[in-house]
């Protein structure tokens, strides 16, 4: 009898949890602004789309005010189309939600770009010079500050670091 009434309350908190979890999707501030996680809609280059019909993948993104603090800009074009991972395969509302590493090569084959994701949330980006150097280092992990902050680290096209910090919110 026990079990069974222990087992009525996880069960309850949690379903409870679950709707409280998507209720946190898509708000406004009381100025008009996005707040908290946004689901983000992206077409077959990863590029932001508004219409959730023409997109093939989405991911989430954390707002403050004004601030994206997930912006990913644009991705894939036509002369470094992205290359999408084996595991491609994770759907949310019938789309595919990043999962996996996805990358990008120059014309020449060197590779231009690396995005990690986990389940829709970005954990990780890479962007190379044409000579093959790392010239842009994200990170976003608890470690780091995530979903509000990220670590970066910049390099000069010799692969000499020049900057090694946090991003940090307009007017923080």
């Amino acid at each position: 009898m026990k079990l069974t009434f222990y087992l009525s309350i996880i069960l309850l908190c949690n379903t409870q949890s679950l709707f409280a979890q998507s209720d946190t999707l898509n708000l406004y501030n009381t100025n008009g602004e996005k707040k908290g996680w946004w689901v983000i809609y992206l077409d077959h280059n990863l590029e932001q789309v508004d219409d959730s019909t023409k997109a093939t993948h989405c991911r989430y993104t954390y707002y403050t005010g004004k601030f994206d603090h997930y912006n990913m800009g644009a991705i894939g074009t036509k002369k470094t189309p992205v290359i999408f991972p084996k595991n491609d395969t994770l759907t949310f509302g019938g789309l595919t939600m990043l999962n996996g590493t996805y990358s990008s090569n120059y014309k020449g084959g060197k590779i231009h770009f690396e995005l990690s994701a986990d389940a829709g949330i970005l954990k990780e980006y890479k962007e190379y010079y044409k000579n093959g150097q790392l010239k842009t280092h994200l990170i976003y992990s608890e470690k780091c500050g995530a979903p509000i902050r990220g670590c970066i680290k910049l390099y000069d096209e010799n692969g000499k670091l020049t900057y090694d910090g946090t991003n940090r919110i307009p007017g923080d």
